[in-house]
């Protein structure tokens, strides 16, 4: 286990660079990484020397869902629930790279703009296996695009690469 925090946040000028920091579990969320994520976001909000944010996750990937270790161990990710339902005050502009998949795209997708690289795997493989996803940030989508090709993500259970009607920018590395 590492002695790093599971969120790691620092101050570029007047954005707020929110790192999920447990890249040898692919960012897999537990009861710190939910934690620390809910505290970053109230820093971001608070401080008014800040204007926005930019999640993103460290190593290979974005986030690979919940930790279901921790989930049997009866860690309380409730955090990360409040996140997802009510997201930052301030914009927070999610940047993805490798995948984002379960709870990680739930996390994603409660950001106000994604940016993603090219080629980047997005799904919800719970549905895969006649589960859905429990963040709840499907029931609250916006955008019809999010609900139309989202829709084969969460019912089917596909991980594809990034949909182009989806609301994700595309970048090139």
């Amino acid at each position: 286990m590492s002695d790093e925090p599971a969120v790691l946040t620092e101050k570029r000028d007047r954005v707020l660079l929110i790192t999920l920091n447990r890249p040898d579990a692919m960012n897999a969320i537990n009861g710190a990484l939910s934690a620390g994520l809910v505290a970053a976001t109230e820093e971001l909000d608070n401080d008014p020397g800040l204007t926005a944010g930019v999640l993103t996750g460290a190593g290979r990937g974005f986030c690979s869902g919940m930790d279901l270790k921790a989930f049997a161990r009866g860690e309380d990710i409730g955090p990360m629930m409040t996140f997802v339902k009510d997201g930052a005050k301030k914009p927070l502009i999610g940047a993805i790279e490798g995948f984002a998949l379960a709870g990680g795209l739930e996390l994603a997708l409660s950001c106000d703009l994604l940016v993603a690289a090219k080629g980047v795997k997005l799904g919800i493989p719970e549905a895969g296996v006649g589960l859905f996803a429990a963040g709840g940030v499907w029931t609250k989508a916006d955008a019809e695009a999010v609900r139309s090709a989202g829709a084969d993500v969460v019912v089917v259970g596909r991980a594809g690469i990034a949909h182009p009607d989806w609301p994700v920018r595309i970048q090139d590395p």
